[in-house]
């Protein structure tokens, strides 16, 4: 049986693929989706004890309904994953799609000979551009793009990392919340659909939060840290992974504890009359490996 991909896939029926070209077996654990057309890319961190080391950590497939793209020539990148190798990919643990453009931005967590870094694949050209992320920043976990630049969240962590490809920069960000108590995370993001605000929580911290981007437009680009605050939204039903938001102001995570994927209506407070249930399934809905 084929694992559901994540969270990320909320507007289809749940499958999974089968990677079985790549000698992956059903057993895998796919972090995140980027799409293209009727091209389909996967994460597979090999930091995840389902995925092999040995198998690659970035895959490409086809999306849901299509028909299948192999037999065809290998993905460009796929030559690019030998472990320990330090220029190749090591552990991918998010990648996003640039709206409008064929650019897939890559994360990659490194290991402990490898730096954590950013490729950007044109995935027709087949040009990319690499940069190291800054040392003893944390540990990387999520990637949303907005435009020529993105954000990214840290495990167990308040900062959050900008990079912009404009101007080949990275910036620490320090997040406050000074309407609560509760810890602010930045394990999982989201980007607004309609306005610019950036979606943040954690997994065991229940507190959700938002970023006015217009707030980082007019800060001085030579600082490469700075403090801004963020708003308290609410408490999630439960400690979850992923989030996604979607173009009618709603959040959408996962909830392991109850193998249930939920949607929550910003524009009301956070309790469970405001909630709808997407998908739930004991099966198709496993409980997130470490």
């Amino acid at each position: 049986m084929l694992q559901l991909v994540s969270v990320l896939v909320l507007v289809i029926p749940i499958f999974g693929w089968d990677l079985s070209y790549y000698n992956i077996s059903s057993d895998y654990y796919v972090s995140n989706v980027a799409v293209y057309g009727n091209r389909a890319f996967l994460s597979l961190p090999r930091s995840s004890c389902r995925n092999n080391f040995t198998h690659p950590t970035l895959v490409e497939a086809s999306w849901f309904n299509e028909q299948p793209i192999f037999p065809r020539k290998d993905p460009f990148f796929l030559d690019f994953q030998t472990w320990n190798n330090c220029d190749h990919l090591q552990d991918v643990v998010a990648i996003d799609m640039e709206a409008l453009r064929p650019r897939l931005w890559v994360l990659d967590k490194g290991n402990s000979e490898c730096l954590p870094k950013i490729v950007i694949y044109n995935i027709f050209q087949k040009i990319n551009y690499t940069l190291d992320a800054p040392k003893d920043v944390g540990s990387f976990n999520s990637l949303v793009v907005d435009g020529p630049r993105a954000f990214i969240g840290l495990d167990d962590s308040n900062t959050l990392l900008l990079f912009s490809l404009n101007e080949f920069k990275w910036w620490q960000i320090n997040l406050e919340a000074p309407n609560t108590l509760l810890p602010v995370s930045t394990k999982f993001l989201a980007l607004g659909r309609k306005k610019p605000k950036l979606y943040l929580t954690g997994d065991d911290e229940r507190a959700m939060f938002s970023l006015d981007l217009t707030e980082l437009e007019n800060f001085d680009q030579e600082e490469e840290i700075f403090n801004v605050n963020v708003t308290f939204l609410g408490e999630k039903l439960g400690n979850s992974t992923s989030l996604v938001a979607d173009f009618k102001n709603g959040l959408s995570y996962y909830i392991p504890r109850d193998y249930v994927v939920v949607r929550w209506d910003t524009r009301n407070p956070s309790i469970a009359k405001h909630y709808n249930v997407l998908a739930q399934s004991y099966d198709l809905l496993p409980y997130p490996p470490l």
